[in-house]
């Protein structure tokens, strides 16, 4: 701001800078802890039934299983389960080829897979 005095006359100039401020809002959504001690309980040769423990702590609403053909592709359409649900089986599997991985979810976050890693290549 300056003052200009002209013949008796004071007028103020004033010099106004435009100014923006700029506002961010983010929610910070907490990923679940994955599903504990992820065991293939028994299987045949086209199907297997897994067991785990829920995610100690946290927040989780569900679990959500995905079937891995032996090319690392989606085998069937992923499963989601309610977050009282610790067991499952899963036909049309082959346990000599597949994988499965269980996760826990919140909302739409999933956990890492549960450990260890499930393959069901296993010695049944």
């Amino acid at each position: 701001m300056r003052a200009v005095e002209n013949d008796q006359k004071v007028s103020v100039e004033l010099m106004i800078k435009p100014i923006i401020i700029i506002f961010f809002s983010f929610f910070i959504i907490p990923v679940p802890l994955p599903p504990m001690n992820v065991q293939v309980t028994s299987a045949t040769a086209t199907s297997a039934m897994f067991q785990w423990q829920p995610p100690a702590g946290g927040t989780y609403d569900g679990f959500f299983v995905v079937h891995l053909g032996p090319d690392g592709l989606p085998a069937q359409d992923p499963i989601t389960l309610s977050a009282d649900t610790t067991t499952f089986t899963l036909d049309g599997i082959n346990t000599n080829t597949d994988n499965v991985l269980i996760y826990s979810t919140s909302g739409q976050q999933l956990s890492v897979p549960g450990f260890p890693e499930i393959t069901s290549k296993s010695e049944y």
